[in-house]
Order: C-alpha cells, then sequence, then structure tokens
C-alpha cells in the first residue's frame, strides 16, 4: 500500500484508477488518516475494487510533492485515465473514502 513516488508517476501514466494519501509521519493528522485510509484500502481490495489506494510519504521525494501542489497534510489526490480527477484536503472518514472511489469507478 505504501508506495514510492517512481512507482506512483508509472500507475498514474499507465491510467490506473487510483487514490493516495500524501502524509509525513510526523504529521498528527496524518497518523489519524493513516489506518481509516488503510482500511478502506483493504475494504476495496476484498470487493474486487478497480480503484487501488496507496499511501505516499511527502519526504520520499519533495519535488514530486511539490509538483503536485501539496501544502498541507494529509492531502489525498485521485487520479484515472492518466490525469487528475481531484483533491481533498483534511482528514477523511471511510465513507468519505468510499465516495471518492464511487467517483473513480463512474468514470
Amino acid at each position: 500500500m505504501e508506495i514510492n513516488s517512481i512507482e506512483l508517476k508509472e500507475k498514474i501514466k499507465k491510467g490506473d484508477k487510483i487514490i493516495f494519501v500524501v502524509f509525513a509521519e510526523a504529521c498528527g493528522a496524518c497518523r489519524i488518516q493513516k489506518p481509516i485510509f488503510e482500511k478502506a484500502s483493504q475494504k476495496a481490495i476484498e470487493e474486487n475494487s478497480e480503484v487501488s489506494y496507496y499511501i505516499l510519504d511527502v519526504f520520499s521525494d519533495k519535488s514530486f510533492s511539490d509538483s503536485l501542489g501539496i501544502r498541507i497534510l494529509p492531502t489525498i489526490k485521485l487520479f484515472a485515465n492518466g490525469r487528475e480527477i481531484a483533491t481533498t484536503i483534511g482528514l477523511m472518514n471511510e465513507l468519505q473514502l468510499k465516495s471518492l472511489e464511487d467517483i473513480l469507478i463512474n468514470i
């Protein structure tokens, strides 16, 4: 579920439907978001969803994070067909994450 920027760029380029959270271990809100995000990811796997969830450490490739416009953590981004679909900032619960997944499924 954790991914580096090189792998993430490849998935974006391939056109995969992905939701990823950009986080930092030192960020309190990120530490709250991470297990919620992991639980939503596990449900997506169990349901054979066409959407994949990933976690990207903001410091793993700072220039990539900057290119995505990451200024506030946690930030959640949705990509499909090689383009950004949406960005949300701040904590999200499982139901909200499922709503984002549904957006990607319907594209």
